[in-house]
């Protein structure tokens, strides 16, 4: 398993994330596990720090208490638009079926 303390380190080892991705990292990032798939959160052996393991890459982001709090922030801010994350989600999953409606009617 590759760790690092980067986020973007982190993000950039996540080959295409797509919004449903980004999301997932957001509900990790604040400890919302019950909706998370795709990563994996632990404590890191030994301290305070917290690891959120990507499972299908095995690269880890260790985040000390201090990153913790403020990771949902950096993705809202570098990940999600500005946007909130409710919001982020709800605009690409309408552009995404918006998209699919307009393929339909081409055919």
């Amino acid at each position: 398993m590759d760790f690092t303390k980067d986020f973007q380190t982190f993000v950039d080892s996540i080959w295409d994330m797509n919004y449903h991705e980004i999301y997932e990292l957001y509900q990790a990032a604040i400890g919302n596990e019950k909706s998370v798939t795709l990563y994996r959160v632990e404590p890191a052996n030994g301290s305070d720090d917290t690891l959120i393991i990507h499972e299908a890459s095995n690269n880890a982001l260790r985040l000390t208490p201090k990153a913790k709090e403020f990771f949902p922030k950096w993705i809202e801010a570098n990940l999600m638009e500005g946007s909130d994350a409710e919001s982020f989600y709800g605009m690409k999953y309408s552009m995404e079926r918006d998209a699919e409606q307009e393929a339909r009617g081409r055919k």
